[in-house]
C-alpha cells in the first residue's frame, strides 16, 4: 500500500469506532446502541477517499472496539457519537483552563493546608460548593459495607464499628484528624482494599448498615456516563483530572498532603449542608461513602446496623475464565 492510501487508511481506520458486532441483538437482529450509525463508504466520502482506493483500503479496516475485520465498504459502521465527541472537547477545554490552577492549588496546600480560601481557585471551589449546583445523589434502602482490621482478641460490637468519636480518628480522605464521620464502601472487596490496602486473604471485622434514607449526597464519583456539557467547568477539570483520587504514599505517616484538596472540598460541604460525598475507591473500581454526623443518623434510624459484626476470613476473588458459547454468537 502506498503512502497515499496508508494516509486515507490512517484517517478512515480513525473515524470507525463500532460495528454490527458491537451491537447487542434481539430476535436475530441487532438494535443500534453503540456510535453514529453510518457505512465505511460514508466515512470514505466524509475524508474524500478517491473511489479507486477504497475497495483495498477497506479489506485493512478492523472495528476500533471489538477488532472484528470490516469485510466490505459497503458494511454498517459507526462513528463516535456527536454528543461524545462534544463532551471530550469540553472536557478538554475544561482541564485547559482549571488543570494548572488545581495543580498549584494542590502544591500550595501542601505548604499552608490551612489557607485553602486565601487562593482565588480555594474560593471558587467554595462557591461552588456552597451554592448548591453541583450534583447530588439520594441513597434509599441500599447496603453499604465497613470492615475493620482484626489485631486483638477483643470482640467488637455495633458501637465500635461505628465512626470513631470525635476526636479518636485518625485524618482521611474527607475529613481532618479528630472529626468523627463513618466511611462505607459498596461492596467487601473494595471495603476490605480501603483497610487492608491490598487484595489478600485475610481475618476482618465486617459490618454491614442499611442507608434506609439519605439525601443530598455530594457526587464526587468520576464516571464518563456521567459527566456532560451542562456541569460547571471547573467541576469537570476536577473530577477528570484525577486529583481527587491521588493515593497515599505513606499510610503510616501522620503527613499525608494526598489528602489537603480533599478535606478542603470535605470543609466545604459540610459549611454547605451535604449530608456526606460519594467518591470513586483508589483501590478498587468500587465506590465509597463518607457520612457527615452519622451519630445523629443512626439515632434517627436513617443509618441501621443489619447485624452484630462478624469476624470473617476473606479470599480475593479470582478471575473466572470465560468460556464462549458460539451457538450465541450473533453470526
Amino acid at each position: 500500500m502506498n503512502k497515499t492510501k496508508q494516509k486515507y487508511l490512517e484517517k478512515a481506520q480513525d473515524l470507525l469506532k463500532y460495528c454490527v458486532t458491537c451491537q447487542p441483538y434481539e430476535g436475530g437482529d441487532y438494535i443500534w446502541v453503540l456510535g453514529e450509525e453510518t457505512t465505511v463508504d460514508e466515512i470514505f466520502d466524509e475524508i474524500n477517499c478517491p473511489e479507486r482506493y477504497r475497495d483495498e483500503i477497506a479489506e485493512h479496516l478492523v472495528c476500533d472496539n471489538c477488532s472484528a475485520d470490516i469485510t466490505s465498504r459497503y458494511d454498517t459502521v459507526g462513528k463516535e457519537d456527536r454528543y461524545e465527541i462534544e463532551l471530550q472537547d469540553f472536557v478538554k477545554k475544561s482541564l485547559k483552563e482549571y488543570g494548572k490552577e488545581l495543580l498549584d492549588f494542590y502544591h500550595f496546600l501542601e505548604q499552608y493546608p490551612s489557607l485553602g480560601q486565601s487562593t482565588v481557585l480555594g474560593r471558587k471551589l467554595f462557591k461552588e460548593i456552597n451554592a448548591g449546583q453541583l450534583p447530588v445523589i439520594a441513597v434509599k434502602n441500599k447496603e453499604w459495607i465497613r470492615v475493620r482490621d482484626v489485631t486483638s482478641s477483643k470482640i467488637l460490637g455495633e458501637e465500635d464499628m461505628k465512626a470513631p468519636p470525635l476526636g479518636l480518628s485518625s485524618d482521611g480522605r474527607y475529613n481532618h484528624a479528630g472529626q468523627s464521620n463513618l466511611y462505607l464502601a459498596i461492596d467487601e472487596e473494595t471495603a476490605v482494599r480501603e483497610v487492608i490496602g491490598e487484595d489478600k486473604s485475610c481475618i476482618i471485622w465486617r459490618q454491614k448498615f442499611l442507608i434506609k434514607s439519605l439525601e443530598n449526597i455530594l457526587d464526587l464519583k468520576h464516571e464518563w456516563t456521567s459527566l456532560n456539557t451542562t456541569l460547571n467547568s471547573i467541576f469537570i477539570a476536577l473530577l477528570s483530572s484525577e486529583i481527587l483520587e491521588k493515593k497515599v504514599l505513606q499510610r503510616g505517616s501522620t503527613w499525608k498532603p494526598e489528602y489537603f484538596i480533599t478535606q478542603f472540598i470535605g470543609d466545604c460541604a459540610r459549611y454547605a449542608g451535604y449530608s456526606g460525598i460519594r467518591y470513586n475507591s483508589t483501590k478498587k473500581t468500587g465506590e465509597n461513602l463518607v457520612v457527615f454526623d452519622p451519630q445523629f443518623l443512626i439515632e434517627k434510624q436513617h443509618i441501621i446496623h443489619l447485624e452484630q459484626p462478624q469476624v470473617i476470613t476473606y479470599n480475593p476473588k479470582e478471575e473466572e475464565e470465560y468460556i464462549w458459547n458460539f451457538d450465541d454468537l450473533p453470526f
